[in-house]
């Protein structure tokens, strides 16, 4: 029997541009099984799942899945993965149909999968349309060490839940506002990318000058609740967050849900990067004052 990862090694094998099968990859589902486009918040199932799939080698021939890393917990299978390929065919977005426009993509992704019995029960696609859509000129694998000793595997299996503990510690410290707690569980050269383009915490911080500033601008714009606790995923020096938080945007008073993963590395017992994979669209929705914006999309 397969393992988890080698399922979805075999999902995305079944869906790039060259030897498409798209039987294989609804069969990989359960009865029950779905895919969610996070940005979107559209649920496919069944055939639905092949047609969404099918949709984008349409519009990308020749797309292909880099996959960066992949991290297992028991039923859990966590991949950072870039979408890259050439855009030949029309691409259906949310404000019309996109004409061929032969430029490429390279649009950075995270899936998050929840597996039973050999078989996928959800997939969370949290891809970055915004990112895609400015490509396009539009407005807006761990490997395992296998011949280490049982002493070094216990002293890498200590080390990965001390990593979860310290992550751990950062989001009690960003839920109570210990701001001082925050700056001492990360580097000096911290890093932290928040995608998107159109809400004001969109951006890369840089240093414990970046991240202060983050969180002073965060307390001012942003109300944000977690009504569930969120899963750890870690491998290496890499922990997986993943999540659901609802808030509020201050300046607009507009609410917003977002399902969300935190990819960060933790080196020496201190965070050194963050990167978020969110819903910009939802977020860049709620910051939008009604009226004021106006996107005129020339779609051809």
């Amino acid at each position: 029997m397969l393992s988890n990862e080698e399922i979805i090694r075999e999902l995305y094998a079944a869906a790039e541009g060259q030897g498409t099968d798209i039987e294989k990859f609804v069969s990989m589902f359960s009865d029950e099984g779905y895919m969610r486009d996070v940005p979107s918040g559209t649920e496919f199932r069944g055939q639905a799942i092949g047609d969404s799939i099918a949709g984008l080698v349409s519009a990308f021939p020749d797309v292909h899945r880099e996959l960066l890393n992949i991290y297992v917990a028991k039923n859990v299978v966590v991949v950072e993965l870039a979408i890259r390929g050439t855009h030949k065919g029309e691409l259906t977005l949310a404000s019309g149909t996109l004409a061929p426009t032969g430029k490429a993509i390279d649009v950075p992704c995270c899936d998050v999968y929840h597996l039973e019995s050999g078989k996928i029960i959800s997939f969370h696609c949290y891809n970055q349309p915004s990112v895609m859509q400015q490509q396009l000129g539009v407005g807006l694998g761990c490997i395992t060490d296998t011949t280490r000793s049982d002493g070094k595997e216990m002293e890498s299996s200590m080390s990965i839940q001390k990593n979860v503990q310290i992550v751990k510690d950062f989001f009690a410290a960003m839920g109570s506002g210990d701001k001082q707690g925050l700056l001492a569980l990360t580097a000096e050269d911290i890093e932290w990318i928040i995608p998107g383009e159109d809400w004001a915490l969109a951006g890369t911080h840089r240093g414990h000058a970046g991240l202060a500033d983050l969180l002073q601008k965060a307390s001012t714009t942003v109300e944000t609740s977690f009504p569930e606790p969120p899963e750890f995923v870690a491998q290496g020096d890499r922990v997986l967050v993943v999540g659901f938080a609802k808030g509020r945007i201050k300046a607009t008073n507009r609410t917003w849900e977002d399902h969300w993963v935190f990819a960060i590395t933790v080196r020496n017992g201190k965070l050194t990067n963050i990167r978020e994979y969110v819903d910009t669209q939802a977020l860049a929705r709620a910051s939008e004052n009604s009226g004021i914006r106006n996107q005129n999309l020339r779609l051809s």
